[in-house]
This record gives structure tokens, C-alpha cells and sequence, in this order.
């Protein structure tokens, strides 16, 4: 577990932040005029004007004048040559410092400082910067103390000096306070740096206020684009910080965006500004900030889109040795690493490298930065040596850069490297680092301080690693001794007590489980008992979480306290072999997937349906008031304990309404899961066998159960499941596939193959084996891939999938509806991605995901063929949006959406559906998106939903995790089954297998059956790399499989004709008696 702050706010404070200005322009007509030619890029006759105008000047002695053309003199040599020299401004500046007029020398040191800075070159602004301030002071002028004051925090910040950034702010701050009689055009920006900094310093009451004066200050100052764009989007850009910090992403996500946009009016109303280069730097910052919204809210993928554009922008406008581009490509390489894609970190760590080595200055904060990243790079990597050096490196610039005293990162630096000296075997320097932090925290922020909890969970996971249990048990100890003092009780910490607990009591377990020497029934009992209070944590906390962060943090104490008390009951049972642990184990598994499911479900706070509108604002608004309390700034070191009790009671007996009137909604939400299944025989469907894969830490196991057996087995998997992803890549030989496909099976199938005695199996697949098409695995070598339909399990099973045991029910009644099928196909094709281009006025809100879509005809077709043979409904192109489908999916025998899907599996909930854009509505013109999230709120009652194309099965962070949201969420709204494919499949083959498996559904046959006979039926005919499995084998059933009734299909045809067949016979016969000549009685 990496411990650190987010370093995308880090990165927003010393960047985003650089808002300066000219202040001090130079007054004239020639000025104007030479200025308007720059903006106009009439360079040569800005430079002729410039030139002469210059001459005049200096043969006047009017050095003041002259100063005034320092800066547009270096302008235009830098918009000649962004590498310049500014050898004609040098020469001018240094013409001005001989007249010794210091007011003109002053404005010429202003000049030159603005150029460097504009170049990217912060050390040569700050030296000129000092020069002016020192003037200033001379001429005791507070105009000109506050400008040079004010850019010389700017440049200290840009130095990456945080203490230069503090000090010179807090005297333009004084400078302010002693004359507040005099207006200063700098005021907003001063306040829009004390801001930041408050933020900086987790002072958000204070931010709020300062950010609120810097846009009061505005209102004062002339309105120009400076003042009417510039300065309100740097403003709201900074704001962004302390609003995403408390967990308000609406509202930080709308002052980015609007940030963005009049960043872009700045630009659209001016031209070769003196403040082009800080727009296009700030806009680059942006883009990554809102990237890093994203993240907070758990979209993976767009916030790695907007990291991308920030760092595009940078690229295009900036050289590579200036600050924004350095902290584009850290930014974009730790993207990466959190994101486990080492390859592509690497490349932009390696970017970021070489741009730092080329700015001028210490750069000491860059660097400690820079050094960090680096550091978790390899930990992610486990070269813990490497992790080492860099995490050391770093430490030393953050000493450099903050010399009185450890900053936070700081502090986490060295928990991390604490951590990397115990993984890597050296024992005495971990614990030496960890207890120096722990020492030191607990100095200065109390022995109950956030902090002080945090290192002293970082010395007992030190302990842990070096194998010092009784060290690790002592910690952990400490640590719930602390949670139940009386002192603690009264001054709760949330994010100690409440974030770290689980952890604790978790390692508390683990290192009384190393110690034990006898590990009978008797000595393991005790530490289950144990792990279920740290379960009972996980189920409090899972219903207050507003962080994405905090959703990582419990689904990573969800997995591994379940894990080790599946392991406890495990070896409970490998002992005593009572089928009372067994259960448990399939009990504790079956929760941990519903945690992980509803944990990630309630950070959304979704509309589910069937609850009023005022029991939903009621939830939402007693969530929030909590987490006022648990996360406001003053909670920092701890909370009263009067409000905090207060409130939860309201909270329990609010949930005890919803257990009272709205069962579903409750238990699908907040319930425990604790349902018994020990009746789980007599809920298999007839004729089944059911085998659940599960994961006990790293161990695989098999359990298989029928009407009449069940066993638990072992399975020697020795890292086979690498082989998934690679079995359907279609540039895999035929060889390459057999060797996956026999060595898959001899790991996950062969070691129970003999005890299934039935033709259908069910298929409960975990973490990986969820990308796994079971179809595929075969006990032979085969040398065409038709073979699979002879030798796999393809040619014996009718498998399907479904994710959890506890959805099973006994004599379950499946539901009936009269109309058949409803259809959705958007087709994306190229008219629809024109007229949404047309339609979209806000470049910002062009979505380009959705035009590299790839045009799906071959949907269109299916749907337009099937909905007409099974009288149905149909939605194409345009008309397959979000909104025709939530108003005309429900009740349905079949729901068919032949559109693009996105399987997310780092954030499951975010799993979406693609629908066409609502070109005609330009308030919701890009509500096109159906989330996980949405699903439960929608009515998808059906017996079969069927989603082609997904883009599932892709190597993520958290494996099946989206493929099971998916799943819960169409059965939650009330789909029976779902076709879904495994990974991104070819949109024609997917299509004729369907086509295949209607055709089956039509005559009766069950869907698992259905879907195995389409199969066999493609495989029969296809030809060359379509017989590939990447064409095929993705398409899988989950859920029920039970035949259905398809009134549209050709069999009632059939029976309607037999039917008028056999009146029409009938009629000829009675007809025929009716004719016969009666035989007259004798």
C-alpha cells in the first residue's frame, strides 16, 4: 500500500496558480501602437516602429520611455525564436541601468523578469524580479514593493521554492493591510496565491475566504480581457482544489469547465498578448486538473483523456524546458503507474527527466516530485532497491525545497521508503525511518493526530514485513488500545479510526496467526471472531464513502479481510471437515462480491427506482451532513463525538425505515449478506452442476456441487491464468492457442472433469477467469480451430455464467410478458457523427470518444430482420438514444441493443453503454451514456437482454469487476439473463452467431443450448482467421437459461397452420357422413 498525497493537487498549487500579468505596460501612443501590430502579427512593422521609437527616446534621455520597450523588444525576439537569447533586450535593459534613473531602471528589471518567465526560465526571472523589489524598496514606492513582491512568489514558486512562494506572498499580503486606501490591480491575484496556499496547508475555511476576495477585488479593476477573462478563470481554476479536497465534484467540475471556457474567450479576443503563454499554460494545467476530477470520481478513462490533452497542449506550446511541460509529462507517467502500465510510465517518466535537466535552477520540489513517482514506479514493479534510491533522492529535495521543517509529502516519502527498505530485506532502516516519522508526528500533530496513527500503521507494517510479529502485534495493539481510550472516544479521527481500521485489526490477526505454534480449530476460532468485527467496519463504512481514493482503499481491505478469513475457515475445515466452515467460506466469498459491488454503487447515490423522491433527498442529505462532520476542515485533528453520535442514530433509524418499507431497495443497498446456504442443492437447476471458482489469497480452489455431491478442490494453477488474455488474441498461431487451451484445462477443469455428470454446467468464475471463455479449453491437441468443436468443452457442455451463488433460488417463477422483443441499434455511422458535429457549438463538449466508434451495419440488419419475424419493436440510428430506451425497454421478452459497450473494470460502476447522441436537444445532447450505476434505475424487466459488441475482458486492476456490476445491475432491473461477449468482438461474426442463436430461441430450445448449437453451427462454416476463437468464443449467458415462448417466432405459424389443417380434415369428414345415404332399420 503506497501512502501518499493526490500529486495532482500538489501539482494544481505550484503551477495553476501562475496567473501574472503586466502590470507596469508602458503608457503611450507608441506603445499602443507598436503593441496592437504584436497582437495583429504585424511583426515587421512592430519591430520598425519599435526601432525607431526606441532611438527617440534614448537621444532624449527619456529613460523611463525607454524601459517601456524592454519588454515588447524580447517579445518579438521571442515569438521569433522561442530559444532566444533576448540579446536586443539585454542591450536595451542594460542601456536603461546606465542613466541611473532607478524608476526606469525598475521597469526595465519588471520587463526582463516577464520575458524569462514567459520563456519558461524562472531562475533568471527571479534574479531580475529581486532587482526590481530592491529598487522598489529605495524608491519606497508601494505600487511597485507589491508588483515586485508579487512576482517574486510567482517566480519562487516557479522555482519550485514553496517557502519563497509563502514568504513574498505574506509581504504583499502586509503591503495590502498598510494601505488600504490605495487601489492596487494586483489585490486579486495576491489573495488568489494566499489562497492556494491556505489549501496547501489544509486550511480550507481560509482558502474559501481568500478565494472569495480575489473575486470580490475583481470588481473593482477595469474591465478588459484581462480582468474579464484572465483573472476569473485562474481564479475558479484554483478554487477547483479546495472544492475537489471536500468532496464537491459538481461544483468543482463546473468551475474547471468554466475556467476552460474563458480561457478560450482569452485567447479569442486577443492575439500575441503578454499574457498568451500563461493562458496556454494555465489551459494545459486545467485540462489535467479536470483529469484528475475524473480520477477523484473514479472515471479512469476520461481522466487519463484530459491528462492526455493537458499534456498535447503542453507539447504544442511550450518548450521542453519550462515547468509546464516537465509537469505535463510527470503528470501523464503517473497516470500510468497508478493505472499498472509500466511500459507506457516509463517513456513519459523518461520525458519528464529530460525536461527537468534542461530548466534552469535548483528545482528542488520538481525534482523531490519527480523522484517520488519514480519511487512508486518500481515499487508497482517490486524492484524495491531502485524504489529505494529514488524515494532517498526525493527526500533530500524535499528538505532542500522545505528546510524548517517535513511537509507532508515528505512525510509519506518516507513511510513509502520505510516500507521499500523492509521489502527489500533491510530491516534496521526501516524500522530507524518509520519511528523517526512516527517520533516526529506525534510531536507535532498528538498522539491521536492523523499523521501520528498513520506512521504508526506504517511501523507495523514494517514489522509485519521483517517478520517481527510480537513488533507488529505490539503496534496494532497500541493502535485499538488508542481507538477505545476515552480521550480517542471523545476526539474521533476519521480518517485514522475509520479509513485505517479494518487494516489494523487485520494485521492485528495476521501477526497473532504467525505467532501461533499450534493452529487447531481451538486457536483459529478466536481470530475468526476477530475478522468479523473488522468485516462489521467494511459494511459501516461502506455506506459514507465520497472519495475515490477511499473506494480503492475499501475494496482493498474488503479483499484481503475476506481473503484471510476464507484462509481461517479454510484451514478449520481442511482439519475438522465440517461442512459448517465450508459454507462459511462460500458465505464469505459471495459477500466480499457484494461489498464490492454496493460499495462502489453507493459513492454514486444513484436515483434507484422504486423509492419517493423525498426518501431518496433524505438519504442523499443525511449522507452528506455526516460527512460534513467526518471531512470538514476543522475534523483534521479530530471531531466531537456529541455531533458525530447525533447524527448516526438519525442515520440507523433512518435505514431501519428502509428495512421496514422498502425491502429491495435496502437489501440491495446496505443489508449484510448474510442469506444461509446450506439449501443450496435444492435450489440447482434440474439437471445442472454448478462449479464456483475462488480465489483464497493467491490459491485457486474449485467448488462443485450437483443434486447430489459437493467438494471443495485444490487447483495447481502455477500462473496459467497469464494465458487468458493471450488465448483470444487473433494474432496467436493455432499452436500457441492449443498449448493455452490444454494447459487452462489441465489447470482449472481436469482435476474434477470426472464428477460432472450432467450436459449443463453454470459457471460462477472469479477475479480473472471472468475474461475466460470456457468453451476454448480442451483436453487435446488440436490443429485447426473447427477441432474445438469436436474436442473442447464446446463440444460437451452447455455452459453458462453467473456471478453469484446467492442469486439462486429455489423453485423461482420466471417472468411472462406478451410482447416479444424490442431492438436497439445506433449503427454510428458517418451522417450521425457530421450532424453531431455540427450540432455541438462548445468545442470543450465534443465528445471524441464517440467519433472513433466504429459503424456497427451489421446490428442494423440483425435488428431490422429479427424485430420484423418476431413482430417486435425497433430503434435504429438516431433513434436509439438513451431516452427511447428507458421509456420503451421495459417488459420485453427480449431486449436487444446492438451498440457499443465499455466494460471498466478499475471502476466497475462506470461500465456504460453507448446510445446515438441527442442531436436535436442541445441541453442533453451528450446524455448518451447509460452507466452501471443509472442501470438501477431503470425498468429492464425481460427474460433475456442481449449487448453485442462489448468492450470487456481488458487488463485491469480489478478483474471481472465490471463484467459483475453489469450482471448485478440488469438483474437488479429485472433482466432474467444476459448475452453479453467477453472482449471486443467483430461485429459481423458476432451477429450471425446471434442470428443462429434466435433462430434456436424460435424453435424452443433452451438459451444455453441455443447459444452452444449457434456456435457449432459458425464453426461449421467459417473460413480461415474467422475461425479464430477472438471471433466467436467472447460471446457468453449469464443468468437463467430456460427456453422461451417467442410467439413471433416461425413455430406458431406452423401450429396454425396444423390447427386449420386439422378443422378444415375435420370438417371434410363430418361433411362426408352428412352425405352417406342412411341404412334404413330392419
Amino acid at each position: 500500500m503506497i501512502q501518499r498525497l493526490s500529486f495532482s493537487l500538489v501539482l494544481a498549487l505550484f503551477v495553476f496558480v501562475t496567473n501574472q500579468t503586466v502590470t507596469a505596460q508602458a503608457k503611450g501612443e507608441a506603445i499602443a501602437r507598436i503593441n496592437g501590430y504584436i497582437y495583429s502579427d504585424s511583426i515587421a512593422q512592430a519591430s520598425a516602429l519599435l526601432t525607431e521609437s526606441i532611438n527617440t527616446s534614448l537621444a532624449d534621455a527619456d529613460f523611463e520611455t525607454a524601459a517601456s520597450f524592454v519588454y515588447p523588444q524580447g517579445k518579438i525576439e521571442l515569438l521569433g525564436n522561442s530559444a532566444t537569447e533576448f540579446t536586443k533586450a539585454i542591450a536595451l535593459y542594460h542601456r536603461v541601468q546606465k542613466s541611473n534613473s532607478r524608476e526606469a531602471e525598475y521597469k526595465a528589471s519588471i520587463g526582463m523578469a516577464l520575458l524569462y518567465n514567459d520563456q519558461g526560465r524562472a531562475q533568471m526571472a527571479y534574479h531580475f524580479a529581486k532587482s526590481a523589489n530592491k529598487l522598489a524598496k529605495r524608491l519606497k514606492d508601494v505600487q511597485m514593493l507589491l508588483e515586485s513582491e508579487f512576482y517574486l512568489s510567482e517566480f519562487g514558486m516557479k522555482r519550485g521554492d514553496f517557502n519563497l512562494l509563502a514568504d513574498h506572498n505574506n509581504n504583499s499580503l502586509q503591503i495590502l493591510k498598510a494601505n488600504p486606501k490605495i487601489a492596487f490591480a494586483l489585490a486579486p491575484r495576491v489573495y488568489n496565491y494566499k489562497a492556494s496556499i491556505m489549501h496547501f496547508t489544509s486550511k480550507e475555511d481560509s482558502a474559501n475566504y481568500y478565494f472569495k476576495k480575489a473575486i470580490d477585488a475583481l470588481k473593482e479593476l477595469e474591465k478588459n480581457p484581462e480582468t474579464e477573462y484572465y483573472l476569473p478563470a485562474t481564479i475558479y481554476g484554483n478554487w477547483v482544489m479546495v472544492k475537489q479536497s471536500s468532496g464537491d465534484y459538481a461544483k468543482a467540475m463546473e468551475l474547471s469547465l468554466e475556467s476552460v471556457r474563458k480561457f478560450h474567450s482569452f485567447l479569442a479576443n486577443t492575439n500575441n498578448h503578454p499574457l498568451t503563454s500563461r493562458v496556454h499554460g494555465n489551459l494545459s494545467i486545467t485540462y489535467r486538473n479536470i483529469g484528475s476530477l475524473y480520477n477523484d470520481m473514479g472515471d479512469k478513462q476520461k481522466a487519463k483523456q484530459f491528462a492526455g490533452i493537458g499534456y498535447k497542449h503542453a507539447k504544442a506550446n511550450f518548450l521542453p524546458n519550462t515547468v509546464s511541460y516537465f509537469t505535463a509529462m510527470l503528470m501523464m507517467a503517473e497516470a500510468h503507474v497508478y493505472t499498472s502500465e509500466p511500459e507506457s510510465a516509463k517513456i513519459y517518466l523518461e520525458e519528464a527527466e529530460a525536461s527537468l535537466k534542461t530548466i534552469a535552477g535548483n528545482n528542488y520540489l520538481w525534482h523531490a516530485q519527480f523522484e517520488s513517482v519514480y519511487g512508486d514506479y518500481y515499487v508497482k514493479l517490486k524492484e524495491y532497491q531502485k524504489a529505494i534510491s529514488y524515494y532517498q533522492k526525493a527526500f533530500d529535495n524535499y528538505d532542500l525545497s522545505h528546510p524548517d521543517g517535513y511537509d507532508q509529502n515528505q512525510l509519506y516519502n518516507l513511510m513509502n521508503l520505510a516500507k521499500a527498505y523492509a521489502n527489500n530485506g533491510e530491516s534496521e532502516l526501516a524500522i530507524e525511518t518509520v519511528l523517526k516519522v512516527y517520533e516526529h508526528n506525534k510531536r507535532e500533530y498528538g498522539e491521536f493526530g492523523f499523521l501520528t496513527n498513520e506512521a504508526l500503521l506504517s511501523l507495523a507494517q514494517v514489522a509485519f514485513i521483517n517478520k517481527d510479529y510480537q513488533m507488529s502485534l505490539a503496534y496494532t495493539q497500541k493502535s485499538l488500545d488508542l481507538y477505545k481510550n476515552k480521550e480517542a472516544a471523545d476526539k474521533l479521527n476519521k480518517l485514522y479510526f475509520e479509513g485505517n481500521r479494518s487494516w489494523v485489526i487485520l494485521l492485528h490477526v495476521k501477526s497473532q496467526y504467525e505467532l501461533l505454534s499450534d493452529k487447531s480449530e481451538a486457536s483459529l476460532k478466536p481470530l475468526v471472531l476477530e475478522l468479523d468485527e473488522a468485516i462489521q467496519v467494511l459494511e459501516e463504512r461502506k455506506s459514507f464513502v465520497v472519495h475515490n481514493d477511499e473506494i480503492s482503499d475499501l475494496i482493498a481491505s474488503n479483499t484481503e479481510v475476506f481473503d484471510f478469513a476464507k484462509k481461517l475457515n479454510l484451514e478449520i475445515y481442511s482439519k475438522t471437515k465440517d461442512s459448517k466452515y465450508l459454507e462459511k467460506i462460500l458465505q464469505l466469498h459471495e459477500s466480499a462480491i457484494y461489498n464490492r459491488i454496493r460499495t462502489r454503487l453507493n459513492l454514486k447515490n444513484p436515483e434507484i427506482s422504486n423509492i419517493p423522491e423525498n426518501v431518496r433527498l433524505r438519504e442523499i442529505g443525511l449522507k452528506e451532513t455526516i460527512n460534513e462532520i467526518l471531512f470538514s476542515p476543522e475534523s483534521h485533528n479530530g471531531i466531537e463525538i456529541n455531533s458525530y453520535t447525533e447524527q448516526t442514530e438519525a442515520w440507523n433509524l433512518f435505514l431501519d425505515s428502509l428495512r421496514t418499507f422498502y425491502p429491495e431497495y435496502y437489501k440491495m443497498r446496505y443489508a449484510s449478506i448474510t442469506e444461509d446456504i446450506t439449501d443450496l442443492q435444492q435450489k440447482i437447476p434440474q439437471g445442472s452442476t454448478l462449479i464456483r471458482y475462488l480465489f483464497i489469497e493467491d490459491h485457486l480452489y474449485a467448488f462443485i456441487i450437483d443434486a447430489h455431491n459437493q467438494e471443495l478442490i485444490k487447483l495447481d494453477y502455477n500462473g496459467n491464468l497469464d494465458q487468458i488474455g493471450a488465448l483470444n488474441d487473433d494474432n496467436a498461431t493455432i499452436g500457441q492457442v492449443s498449448d493455452m487451451a490444454i494447459s487452462l484445462y489441465n489447470a482449472l477443469w481436469k482435476p474434477f472433469a470426472s464428477k460432472i455428470k450432467t450436459e449443463k454446467v453454470i459457471i460462477f468464475p472469479d477475479r480473472e477467469l471472468f475474461n475466460l471463455s470456457f468453451d476454448l479449453l480442451t483436453p487435446n491437441k488440436i490443429e485447426s480451430y473447427k477441432e474445438l468443436a469436436a474436442q473442447g468443452l464446446l463440444a460437451k457442455y452447455d455452459i453458462s455464467y453467473n456471478y453469484s451463488l446467492l442469486i439462486l433460488k429455489k423453485d423461482r417463477k420466471l417472468l411472462e410478458f406478451e410482447n416479444v422483443m424490442v431492438a436497439y441499434a445506433p449503427g454510428f455511422n458517418s451522417k450521425m457523427k457530421a450532424e453531431y458535429q455540427i450540432a455541438i457549438t462548445d468545442s470543450l463538449e465534443l465528445d471524441h470518444t464517440y467519433l472513433t466508434l466504429l459503424p456497427q451495419p451489421f446490428s442494423t440488419d440483425l435488428v431490422t430482420k429479427f424485430t420484423k419475424k418476431f413482430h417486435g419493436s425497433s430503434f435504429l440510428n438516431k433513434d436509439a438514444s438513451k431516452k427511447v430506451f428507458g421509456r420503451t425497454a421495459k417488459e420485453h421478452k427480449i431486449i436487444h441493443l446492438g451498440t457499443h459497450a465499455e466494460s471498466n473494470n478499475v471502476s466497475p460502476e462506470l461500465s456504460r453503454l453507448i446510445f446515438a447522441k441527442n442531436v436535436g436537444d442541445s441541453i442533453d445532447i451528450n446524455d448518451n451514456y447509460l452507466y452501471t450505476y443509472e442501470i438501477y434505475d431503470q425498468d429492464l424487466s425481460s427474460n433475456l437482454a442481449i449487448l453485442t459488441a462489448c468492450e470487456t475482458g481488458k487488463p485491469t486492476l480489478q478483474a471481472g469487476e465490471g463484467m459483475i456490476s453489469l450482471a448485478h445491475a440488469f438483474n437488479y432491473a429485472g433482466s432474467e439473463s444476459i448475452l453479453t461477449s467477453l472482449w471486443s468482438i467483430d461485429e459481423q461474426s458476432s451477429n450471425q452467431i446471434i442470428a443462429l442463436f434466435y433462430e434456436n430461441l424460435a424453435n424452443g430450445i433452451h438459451k444455453d443450448k441455443a447459444l452452444r448449437t449457434a456456435k457449432l453451427e459458425y464453426l461449421s462454416t467459417a473460413e480461415g482467421r474467422t475461425a479464430h476463437p477472438q471471433y466467436w468464443a467472447g460471446l457468453v449467458l449469464m443468468g437463467e437459461t430456460a427456453p422461451l415462448q417467442l410467439s413471433g417466432s416461425t413455430n406458431w405459424i406452423w401450429w396454425t397452420i396444423g390447427i386449420a389443417v386439422g378443422i378444415l380434415v375435420l370438417w371434410l369428414i363430418l361433411k362426408n357422413k352428412k352425405s352417406l345415404p342412411r341404412k334404413e332399420g330392419l
